[in-house]
């Protein structure tokens, strides 16, 4: 994601489980020539990520682009529950100002650590990636939801904020929230 925005260019994540149809109805609506990430896709350019070469002698450097507030930084597609998904798209501006209102309100900073265990295809992704990397903290992975809960180590909390959706939280039931609180 990085990467591409570094070009100019915004980006879609493209959900791997989803049917193929979904992955190919988003990529019609967006007029996609180029997909970067894993895997094959008829009639699609992939630029395979396990395959690139990291080799910089012999690389050409693509200069720094500097966004404007009005440049496109992402799309994120509805879940189509009414039908058809649909395309929002999100600019620079936009984030930033979500991102900078974020860090003032939820006093994030170089020593957060944000929990991340959604797909990158839902919208709360942009702010647990990106909130962590603009305020310095770090970003960690969790690879389920139940994981969360489960301490690092004894006297290791493994994250200092954790944004869930009313549902989750509440389907949580008798987890002791009150000790993954920061002292």
């Amino acid at each position: 994601m990085l990467a591409i925005l570094e070009t100019g260019a915004a980006y879609c994540v493209l959900d791997v489980d989803a049917p193929l149809s979904r992955i190919y109805m988003v990529l019609q609506q967006l007029e996609i020539d180029v997909v970067v990430g894993t895997g094959e896709l008829k009639e699609i350019r992939v630029i395979d990520v396990g395959k690139v070469d990291n080799d910089v002698e012999d690389s050409t450097f693509v200069t720094q682009y500097k966004n404007e507030d009005s440049d496109l930084a992402y799309v994120c597609f509805t879940s189509g529950s009414t039908g058809t998904p649909k395309g929002v798209c999100v600019e620079h501006g936009n984030v930033m100002a979500f991102l900078n209102g974020a860090i003032r309100d939820l006093g994030l900073n170089a020593g957060c650590m944000l929990a991340h265990s959604v797909k990158c295809t839902f919208d709360v992704s942009v702010f647990n990636i990106f909130g962590a990397l603009v305020s310095g903290g770090c970003l960690v992975q969790m690879d389920q939801l139940m994981h969360i809960f489960e301490p690092i180590n004894q006297n290791t909390k493994n994250f200092t904020h954790l944004f869930l959706t009313s549902a989750v939280f509440n389907s949580l039931g008798q987890a002791d929230l009150n000790s993954y609180v920061p002292e």
